[in-house]
């Protein structure tokens, strides 16, 4: 890779320093979503979407976790929304690139919420949720 293309491969990943540009290998997704209290691993197709759990309830203070492991490739989206009404308001989502995602959000009082994979090219993958203990 010439001087010129490394450099500005490295400006737009944001890892210039000084003067002196630094690579960094690319890694292979190992995000695990294992350990999470409750697993779900399934698959979603491009342009779908996917609630893996119709809703849950946080009944205590403090913060929902979530994890996304999806496959090799897979541009996966990660949304939380609570169900307001019955309907679901997004209240959090995901800025991450790539297959594998983690969200965190405080809730402040109880509430119904779900967790929403956006398909946008599709893949399978495991999703991992904690709730505020007691």
């Amino acid at each position: 890779m010439s001087r010129n293309l490394l450099l500005a491969a490295a400006v737009t990943s944001g890892l210039l320093v000084g003067s002196a540009a630094i690579a960094t290998p690319v890694q292979a997704h190992t995000l695990d979503c294992s350990g999470y209290e409750y697993v779900e691993s399934t698959e979603v197709s491009a342009g779908s979407s996917s609630t893996p759990w119709s809703h849950f309830v946080a009944y205590h203070l403090g913060n929902i976790e979530i994890c996304l492991d999806g496959s090799d490739g897979a541009e996966l989206g990660l949304t939380l929304q609570q169900i307001v009404g019955g309907e679901p308001e997004t209240v959090a989502i995901s800025q991450q690139n790539g297959p594998d995602k983690k969200l965190s959000f405080y809730s402040m009082e109880p509430a119904v919420y779900r967790v929403k994979i956006l398909g946008r090219t599709g893949g399978s993958y495991t999703v991992g949720l904690t709730l505020p203990a007691a």
